[in-house]
């Protein structure tokens, strides 16, 4: 959860019962809490519906656009072995990241 809930239950409970409100259908949106808890940056959620392996393809590909490449430190930062990563970069996919316009070096 990218909201510390620093109100604890009482604020949870606040932000429900503000989602229930504004929601006309039977399932609660973004749109419908409050907005300081909404994050500012939206690319950190994922749209519903995805598989695994598609959540995994989205955190694999943007960290290693943040590390530019780097595998070592995508890696690190993924918290997984380099080696597992590079299994991961050679299934189909993965070398694809941002709409084919990123090629992965595999070398």
């Amino acid at each position: 959860m990218m909201y510390g809930w620093p109100g604890n239950v009482r604020e949870l409970e606040n932000a429900i019962e503000h989602a229930f409100v504004l929601c006309p259908e039977e399932l609660i949106r973004l749109d419908h809490l409050p907005p300081r808890i909404v994050p500012e940056n939206r690319s950190l959620l994922l749209p519903a519906g995805l598989t695994l392996k598609e959540i995994e393809k989205k955190a694999i590909c943007d960290a290693l656009q943040r590390n530019q490449w780097r595998k070592v430190a995508t890696a690190r930062e993924l918290g997984i072995n380099k080696n597992t990563l590079r299994r991961k970069i050679k299934r189909p996919g993965i070398t694809d990241c941002a709409e084919g316009a990123v090629r992965a070096r595999l070398d």
